[in-house]
């Protein structure tokens, strides 16, 4: 929720603050399992941080 807070592109910024976000609780744990999956995201702890191929 609130992702739009952790982009520093404003242009993205606007999009996920009109789109409302990641989708909705129901299906953000999906969408990042998928990312983790991909090798997009890893958990690192309680948090999750984008790997190289995430961030590019």
């Amino acid at each position: 929720m609130n992702i739009a807070r952790y982009v520093e592109d404003e242009a993205v910024r606007r999009t996920l603050r009109d789109v409302d976000g990641l989708g909705t609780e129901a299906t953000r744990a999906g969408m990042l399992e998928t990312l983790i999956n991909r090798g997009y995201l890893v958990r690192e702890g309680q948090a999750m941080r984008s790997t190289r191929i995430g961030r590019a």
